[in-house]
């Protein structure tokens, strides 16, 4: 069916990994401690963006689905280690050059992410064009 067609056959599973990632996302966010939930959310993420990049569970027709889905868990992970810096008033206590590491790192997987998707539109575009062609 559609919801295991673009993973490798013995990952059929992983649309349920998925959900599990999102259901645990959502059980930090609603009944964890205020103070720890930027903490967990981190580790929750992390350990989906390991998972992810150990198995790279989608097929071969779609394996650029690979790169796309570790960049946007890379920009979640970055996003949530960025909450705990904010948090921890780390920001407040930095220099100016440490400050500007910190938003180019934390704005980079989002510009992989935007640069992967420009590119991806292209693909399409290109794709539409070759067969437009054929017919």
């Amino acid at each position: 069916g559609a919801l295991y067609m673009d993973y490798r056959p013995s990952l059929w599973f992983w649309e349920l990994v998925r959900l599990g990632h999102k259901v645990l996302l959502w059980t930090v966010a609603v009944f964890a401690a205020e103070s720890d939930q930027v903490f967990m959310a981190a580790i929750v993420g992390l350990a989906m963006l390991l998972a992810h990049s150990t198995v790279n569970p989608y097929n071969e027709d779609n394996a650029d689905k690979n790169a796309f889905e570790a960049f946007v868990l890379m920009a979640q992970f970055v996003t949530y280690f960025m909450g705990m810096a904010y948090r921890g008033n780390f920001l407040a206590s930095a220099d100016v050059g440490a400050a500007a590491v910190l938003l180019v790192v934390e704005f980079s997987p989002f510009l992989l992410v935007a640069a992967y998707g420009f590119w991806s539109v292209g693909k399409v575009r290109e794709l539409g064009v070759k067969t437009a062609r054929k017919a």
